[in-house]
C-alpha cells in the first residue's frame, strides 16, 4: 500500500491537482471538452473551470467523473498515481459485458484468458 503524501493542500492547491487530473483522463481518451460535458449533461464552461483549476468540484461531480472514465475518485485526486489508468475505451467496454456475466460464466472466461495469456508469452519466448 502506498503512503500518502502528508502536507496539506491549500484549496486552489488541490483545485490545480484535480484540474489536471480531469484533463489527463479526458486527453488520454481522446475526448474533447464538449464530449465529456455531453456525456455528464454538463456546461462546456463547467467543465474548463474545473480543468484549469479555477474550482474545485464538489463532492457529487468528482463522482461523476470518475464514473465516466472508469476511475476511483481517488484517481482524480492523486498527484502522483500508483499506476497508468485504463485507457483503451474497447477493453474498458469489454470489462463492464465481462462484470455483467454471471460469476460461473466470468471464472471460465478468466481461465481461458489466462491460458490464452500464457500461450501467448510461451510463443514469444517470454
Amino acid at each position: 500500500m502506498r503512503k500518502l503524501a502528508s502536507r496539506r493542500y491549500r484549496s486552489s492547491e488541490l483545485a490545480a491537482v484535480v484540474g489536471s487530473r480531469i484533463e489527463a483522463f479526458r486527453r488520454e481518451r481522446g475526448w474533447t471538452r464538449a464530449q465529456l460535458a455531453t456525456q455528464l449533461e454538463v456546461d462546456r464552461k463547467w467543465l474548463e473551470d474545473y480543468e484549469r483549476g479555477l474550482k474545485l468540484p464538489p463532492t457529487y461531480s468528482l463522482y461523476q467523473l470518475a464514473g465516466a472514465f472508469g476511475v476511483s475518485v481517488g484517481a482524480l485526486l492523486d498527484e502522483r498515481p500508483a499506476e497508468p489508468p485504463v485507457v483503451a475505451e474497447r477493453l474498458l467496454s469489454i470489462l463492464r459485458q465481462f462484470e455483467r456475466l454471471p460469476a460461473t460464466d466470468r471464472e471460465e472466461l478468466t481461465l481461458f484468458l489466462e491460458r490464452l495469456l500464457a500461450t501467448v508469452a510461451m510463443l514469444r519466448g517470454r
